[in-house]
């Protein structure tokens, strides 16, 4: 995995975010391909996302834009997928490029391309690029203890020295049911934390979005992208950038008495506790992760 997309994210961030007075709802459906993960045939996903816009041309730039977004991303990470296409869909579950003259399709798409291949660049720029306001600290007693917690795997293809520390409770696979942060080393240097949910069970969710319910206090959090696959039983997960939106449920789960998660699919949900040893499991990686000069 080569990831460092907390600029992309805060890009999208900033494009999804506005104030929801008097603006109307837009779904937006990224679509994708990749090799199937059973390397026969192509695997096709349609990522799903609702934002709030003054009107349909606002709506349908900000899509366009996603999208190459999207594609830039791709580009620069190389994991393997393909953007061929987007809708943005509004409340009445109608393709809003049918309500749009072809001329202003023309000019919204030329300006959102352009926003693009600059943000890509920008992408690009800050992929490998140091940060200085992390250091590599001392290896302190208390960092080789924690160490004995986790599973360290060094990519040996990779020229930053990358290495991964993810917790030795975490799943060894997709296939089983978890909740747990990992994160990266570049040259030493903590560079991304990241936060993974798998669900495992019989049948589909299709999970849209995690619910929470921390000491009483309600939070959530949609995923940029949910995987699936499915064998004896199903399973779907997410792998997300411990970003600020998520930084805030971390920070209280980590902090907390107890804690659940609603996983909110597409017509049904599940409700489920989210364990001590789980919770114990986030806080000492966010430990490790700032022991070794992580900023959180």
């Amino acid at each position: 995995m080569k990831i460092k997309s907390v600029f992309f994210l805060s890009i999208i961030v900033l494009l999804i975010s506005c104030d929801s007075i008097t603006k109307k709802k837009y779904t937006l459906l990224l679509h994708s391909k990749q090799p199937s993960i059973l390397g026969v045939g192509v695997d096709y996903k349609t990522d799903s996302s609702v934002s709030e816009y003054d009107n349909d041309s606002t709506a349908y730039y900000y899509g366009k834009m996603r999208y190459e977004l999207g594609v830039a991303f791709e580009r620069e990470l190389k994991l393997g997928k393909e953007y061929y296409d987007f809708e943005v869909l509004n409340e009445q579950r109608e393709d809003i490029k049918y309500n749009l003259k072809a001329e202003s399709i023309t000019e919204m798409d030329i300006r959102a391309v352009e926003a693009a291949k600059k943000s890509g660049k920008d992408l690009k720029t800050n992929l490998n690029k140091p940060n200085e306001s992390q250091k590599v600290v001392i290896e302190t007693p208390q960092i080789k203890e924690l160490k004995k917690k986790f599973r360290i795997k060094k990519d040996e293809f990779d020229e930053n020295n990358l290495v991964w520390y993810e917790p030795k409770t975490a799943p060894n696979f997709r296939n089983a049911n978890g909740f747990y942060c990992y994160f990266g080393t570049k040259n030493g240097s903590p560079y991304v934390l990241r936060i993974v949910h798998q669900y495992s069970a019989d049948d589909w969710l299709f999970i849209q979005n995690y619910k929470f319910s921390i000491d009483g206090n309600a939070y959530s959090y949609t995923p940029t992208e949910m995987k699936t696959d499915n064998d004896n039983g199903i399973w779907e997960w997410s792998d997300e950038v411990v970003d600020s939106e998520i930084k805030e449920i971390l920070t209280a789960l980590i902090n907390c008495k107890s804690a659940k998660i609603r996983l909110e699919g597409r017509q049904y949900s599940k409700t489920k506790l989210i364990s001590a040893s789980q919770i114990k499991s986030m806080k000492e990686t966010v430990e490790l992760y700032q022991l070794m000069g992580g900023a959180f």
